[in-house]
């Protein structure tokens, strides 16, 4: 996990920042005073977002979907280019023709308020009466191209056309043009979208411009003005008015919607959080909510704030064709891939943490080990199967920590049972290797597959050429003595965190009997006693140590290749003395921090852990490593000068992290820091966006509108010395888990993984433990 590319220059700007971070920090601890910290939040319930994807996969008749409706009766029914489909008891049924010549013609499909359907192609409005029952149609051709229709008041239609605006009132059977737009525009000109009020209004857009018929029959030209600025608008794509009779357009410029008759006015571009502009479509719900189509993605607009959708994540195919927003605000989103539903469901804290874990023991426990699992087929979960990783001892450390934060805050059974499993599947690492306080990094029966295969001795030897600290041990995964298991080794001090911050959670909330807490103590310091003993190295079956595995003050003070671990191993091994001596009471831990802080500096060398320069030396996995030892070193601490110290080193790392707003950081920073000010409502924000689907879908930002806005439009001021500002939501990013770089603007994978719910399960039972969340 650990990526470095140290070198003395980088170290010696590390050096040069350290004094800045330690005053920085001192300035923010002085500045800060008690609030929010204090007393639980009652979390009301929120709107969790569902996708369900429909493809030829489950019965469409093909994937290019060119037009969708949602009708007051709750059918839904798509034109695909292979024909018109309704849905009935979750299958696709194929509807009659409807008068339809070419389904690949169909561009629009609505109802009036009799509930009839208005059916659009490129050359024809078809009339669909009593879609319910015996089912008639009416056929009009109409002159020119169709772009859009609109049904208004007394059920008139309204016909985009390439030519000019047509309207076919209900009991007529000819199109007749509308009068005087032609004077307004100054001439025929192309109509592309049209959209009609229940008070009358008609409005319309064109390439030269946005116009509105008032309900009085004046045709007016808008110029909508707003704070940030006056917009002509150009290349009008969509209008809708929303359930307030609100009227919202889309344009080369961006998103407008009036707030007052014609004259007050509310504009979105990038500049002030509109993801994308390359507009499509456009729908409202009953809920006040609105969605824009663009050619990548869709775009929800929630009263306050603008979400986006993209990717396989949300959408079968960014390419959004049409919107139909039920009352709920479910909206279905037809593409050129298929259909999207993206459902809204009511629900607690404690029923999306039920889902995470009713999924994470389906389809990730392993032996007693939670990590991801391997998709066979890509998004389907039920070609699922099970995998190991690099880090099985650290995403089960989490995982089990979790589970004793949740049973101390609800002593539910289950709760213990999987905090025991988790427990005895951490001990069984460090048992299998032969080696005491020495934990594999991960578990295959040999009974399997030869993980071994295809690697060698030689492999190791070339990796090192490009990587100077890269470990040569051959076979990485050796057997146990009695042949049943191999067992990974080369084992990462990420490992070894995981552990001790387990066990420390493990040892105070549920081991409950003195023989169960000497159990517990004997395997975590078994582990500190392996690295005292060797010096401060975690050293391998090859008498040699591991790559990461390293705590010695020769090299994290004299070797430039390892300072920049100094601050972040100096805090680990700081943190594993203060678990051993709060286990134990033995004095040889204490006086083992004391050589290594008096003679070493380690306390002042962790201040400032976290590596903000150059950039590309960021490494994200450290933050979470580095908070993990943070929270057992500073609860234990007794000392109040060095307490102060910890809790400097705790606050500038919190300060750097505070754009993620992430849900982990902060819940550890507010248990620890002593009443001072931490982002809860941020990391409840967090919580409520992180997805459902935990695939590791391919996600891609980089070409977004709103990033400048994003990034550096914070109100609040970020972390001293750091350029990150605010990251995307979660909901808008590629999948990570805590140790995962939350900028990174475009990643992911095929959709051939899947992630446990530790994510969300882990911070949420802290927050329930120390009673931030009610």
């Amino acid at each position: 996990m650990k990526a470095h590319s140290g070198t003395a220059i980088k170290a010696m700007a590390f050096q040069a920042a350290t004094l800045a971070c330690i005053v920085a920090a001192l300035q923010s601890i002085v500045s800060r005073t008690a609030d929010c910290a204090t007393g639980p939040t009652n979390v009301e319930p929120f709107a969790q977002e569902f996708r369900t994807a429909y493809t030829t996969d489950n019965g469409l008749p093909s994937n290019d979907v060119r037009a969708l409706l949602c009708t007051k009766n709750g059918q839904v029914i798509a034109a695909t280019t292979n024909g018109v489909v309704r849905l009935e008891n979750g299958k696709w049924v194929v509807l009659p023709s409807l008068g339809i010549r070419t389904a690949a013609d169909v561009i629009q499909m609505i109802e009036d308020s009799t509930g009839d359907w208005r059916i659009a192609t490129t050359s024809e409005l078809i009339h669909v009466s009593r879609p319910g029952g015996a089912m008639s149609t009416t056929t009009v051709a109409v002159p020119g191209t169709v772009n859009q229709i609109a049904v208004g008041k007394d059920d008139t239609v309204y016909v985009a056309t390439g030519k000019s605006l047509l309207m076919k009132k209900a009991k007529e059977g000819a199109l007749s043009p509308v009068e005087g737009l032609e004077r307004v525009v100054g001439g025929t000109v192309p109509i592309r979208c049209v959209a009609a009020s229940r008070q009358g209004e008609i409005a319309v857009g064109t390439d030269a411009g946005l116009y509105v018929r008032t309900g009085e029959g004046a045709w007016l030209q808008l110029f909508p003005a707003g704070e940030n600025g006056r917009w002509a608008p150009r290349s009008v794509r969509s209008v809708t008015f929303d359930t307030e009779n609100r009227l919202w357009f889309a344009s080369q410029e961006g998103v407008g919607v009036c707030q007052n008759r014609w004259d007050q006015w509310r504009l979105f571009s990038g500049a002030n959080g509109l993801p994308y502009d390359s507009f499509t479509c456009v729908s409202s719900g009953e809920d006040g909510s609105v969605w824009v189509g663009t050619t990548r993605g869709a775009l929800r607009w929630d009263g306050k704030d603008w979400s986006y959708r993209a990717g396989l994540r949300w959408l079968t195919n960014d390419e959004v064709r049409a919107l139909s927003v039920r009352g709920s605000g479910d909206a279905w989103i037809a593409t050129a891939g298929g259909i999207s539903l993206i459902e809204r469901r009511t629900m607690t804290f404690a029923e999306k943490a039920r889902l995470f874990e009713q999924m994470t023991e389906t389809r990730h426990n392993r032996y007693g080990y939670v990590a991801g699992c391997a998709l066979k087929r890509a998004g389907d979960l039920s070609s699922w199967e099970p995998s190991d990783s690099d880090n099985d001892g650290l995403w089960t450390g989490m995982y089990g920590a979790g589970e004793c934060f949740r049973w101390a805050a609800t002593h539910d059974p289950e709760a213990k049972h999987r905090a025991r499993r988790s427990f005895e599947a951490l001990k069984f690492l460090s048992d299998v290797t032969g080696m005491p306080g020495f934990p594999a990094r991960s578990i295959l029966p040999t009974s399997g597959r030869d993980p071994n295969a295809g690697h060698s001795e030689q492999s190791d030897r070339n990796d090192r050429r490009g990587d100077p600290l890269w470990k040569v041990i051959h076979p990485r995964w050796p057997k146990n003595a009695t042949g049943e298991w191999y067992w990974k080794c080369d084992t990462s001090s990420d490992e070894i965190d995981g552990h001790m911050f387990f066990y420390a959670v493990y040892y105070d909330l549920v081991a409950d009997t003195p023989e169960e807490k000497e159990r517990v103590k004997k395997v975590a310091c078994s582990i500190v006693d392996h690295i005292m003993e060797r010096g401060w190295y975690l050293v391998d079956y090859d008498g040699k140590p591991t790559r990461w595995g390293v705590w010695a003050p020769e090299k994290l003070n004299s070797d430039p290749l390892w300072w920049h671990e100094r601050g972040l191993n100096s805090l680990e091994i700081l943190s594993f003395l203060k678990v051993a001596e709060h286990m134990t009471g033995d004095p040889k831990y204490a006086a083992a921090a004391d050589e290594l802080i008096e003679k070493h500096s380690y306390d002042t060398n962790m201040i400032c852990q976290k590596i903000t320069f150059p950039p590309d030396d960021i490494n994200d996995s450290d933050d979470e490593m580095a908070f993990m030892c943070f929270y057992n070193l500073v609860k234990y601490e007794k000392d109040p000068k060095r307490l102060w110290k910890y809790l400097t080193g705790l606050t500038t790392s919190w300060e750097f992290e505070r754009g993620e707003r992430n849900p982990l950081f902060n819940f550890m920073y507010g248990a620890l820091a002593q009443g001072r000010q931490f982002d809860r409502e941020q990391a409840f924000d967090t919580l409520k966006r992180i997805p459902i689907d935990l695939i590791d879908w391919r996600m891609q930002n980089s070409y977004r509108k709103d990033l400048p806005f994003r990034i550096y439009g914070a109100t609040r001021p970020t972390a001293p010395n750091s350029t990150r500002g605010d990251t995307l939501p979660i909901d808008e990013r590629c999948f990570l888990r805590w140790n995962g770089n939350p900028y990174q603007l475009d990643g992911g994978g095929p959709g051939h993984s899947e992630d446990d719910g530790t994510l969300f399960l882990l911070p949420y039972y802290m927050g329930l433990y120390y009673k931030f969340i009610e």
